[in-house]
């Protein structure tokens, strides 16, 4: 998760064991620490190539927004959270970092049904303690593409091939990246799924298709919206 305190006058990276990392840059705070926190649900994307000088490490790829500028939002139902996410989030950085005219990879518009932006090369941040920094700042930020359930054939699965033993790659000519298979989210619920269940489908697990239920037992696959 990416939390920008106002209190504080921080951000922070959190990672699924609970360790903090802090960057120590005043950008996010600018953005999204102005009229209260802001708490986001994503994950970071480390690429294998060296960045050019002066630009982000890494880039933190939002795919849910908890809280935004003091406004708790994760009550809300997935498309209006999405919403939120392309037009306070994205758009705002965008702003503020506008991007530069497309060169091989394509650069996104600033709605979210069009955000199908690359991840910036960077080179790893430091594994431990504050995340280093640069002239520019030491983390861009993105949004995780979602496609319709009935897109999954030429919106994803046309797009992931086997590139080891165990490892697999999507790659749509926009956005390169290893995959380990297909997060279904509920569109009309809150945050936390209450109603229905989380479903994610692992390639590695069944490349035939098996379904690995996240949460309630007993519910069959609704019609979902599915991210990378």
């Amino acid at each position: 998760m990416l939390y920008v305190s106002k209190e504080r006058a921080s951000t922070f990276l959190i990672d699924r064991k609970f360790l903090i990392k802090q960057l120590r840059h005043p950008v996010y705070v600018e953005m999204w620490g102005q009229g209260g926190d802001t708490l986001l649900d994503g994950e970071l994307v480390l690429p294998e190539c060296a960045a050019p000088p002066g630009q982000p490490q890494a880039t933190f790829m939002v795919f849910d927004v908890l809280v935004l500028n003091g406004q708790r939002t994760l009550e809300r139902k997935l498309s209006e959270r999405l919403a939120q996410i392309g037009s306070g989030i994205v758009a705002v950085y965008r702003r503020r970092f506008p991007p530069a005219p497309p060169a091989g990879a394509g650069v996104a518009g600033a709605t979210f049904a069009s955000m199908q932006a690359a991840a910036i090369a960077a080179p790893p941040a430091s594994p431990s303690g504050s995340v280093g920094e640069t002239p520019s700042h030491p983390v861009a930020v993105r949004a995780k593409a979602f496609h319709r359930k009935h897109h999954l054939k030429d919106g994803i699965f046309d797009h992931i091939r086997q590139v080891g033993k165990d490892d697999y790659e999507y790659d749509d000519g926009k956005r390169k990246n290893k995959n380990d298979g297909v997060i279904f989210t509920p569109e009309d619920d809150s945050y936390w799924c209450k109603n229905v269940p989380l479903l994610k489908w692992s390639v590695e697990q069944d490349s035939c298709g098996s379904w690995t239920q996240q949460r309630k037992a007993g519910v069959r696959p609704p019609s979902l919206p599915a991210v990378l």
